[in-house]
């Protein structure tokens, strides 16, 4: 319960903000390489949609892996309550051993779905770093292709580098942000049991 309320205390208020802020510099990077290189609109439309069938597919399964885990963590520390309570108990009959092999099977029961997370972070990562990669690219290519100019050029590159760094992190604000609505549906479970 305490983790579920830090969440809806601390982090959906930073991933709101951190998402209003990364949009808005998202969208000044668009409109500079859009003015810079009018034709890069065409391969811009292509690469916007992949963008956002990789970022919705990473977003239901991050989504879903959070859920898991909010699920496995709740025998955790049912486990580690009542050991607590009873390791007088747990001592007298011998079953230190047995107690400890449950707790750690439980924890790695509930770490699967972070070290699973993880690897679909990495895996966003290129997906996003490839289609950023190929922004790079044609922008470069258009702009020599228009004007040559060394400075025209330069504005391309380096505006066009940042949007790599700014659509990884971008989604993973946006998908923070909505597996910590699970914390909100948690809660809103809790308030709604009926107290004895």
């Amino acid at each position: 319960l305490s983790k579920d309320v830090d969440t809806v205390d601390s982090v959906i208020p930073v991933c709101l903000n951190d998402s209003l802020v990364i949009v808005s510099v998202a969208v000044m990077v668009i409109v500079i390489i859009v003015v810079q290189t009018p034709i890069l609109i065409a391969v811009l439309v292509p690469i916007c949609i992949a963008f956002f069938i990789i970022q919705r597919y990473h977003r239901r399964t991050v989504r879903q892996l959070k859920r898991i885990e909010s699920n496995t963590r709740s025998p955790v520390f049912t486990h580690l309550s009542e050991t607590f309570t009873g390791a007088v108990i747990i001592r007298a009959y011998g079953a230190t051993q047995r107690f400890i092999r449950e707790l750690e099977e439980r924890v790695d029961l509930n770490q699967l779905p972070s070290f699973t997370s993880q690897a679909a972070y990495s895996w966003l990562q290129l997906g996003v770093d490839g289609l950023a990669n190929a922004i790079v690219f044609l922008s470069s290519i258009f702009v020599i292709l228009a004007s040559g100019d060394g400075g025209d050029i330069g504005l391309s590159v380096s505006t066009t580098l940042q949007v790599s760094s700014m659509l990884t992190y971008l989604i993973r604000q946006i998908n923070d942000f909505e597996s910590s609505i699970v914390s909100v549906e948690r809660l809103t479970e809790y308030s709604h049991i009926e107290q004895e």
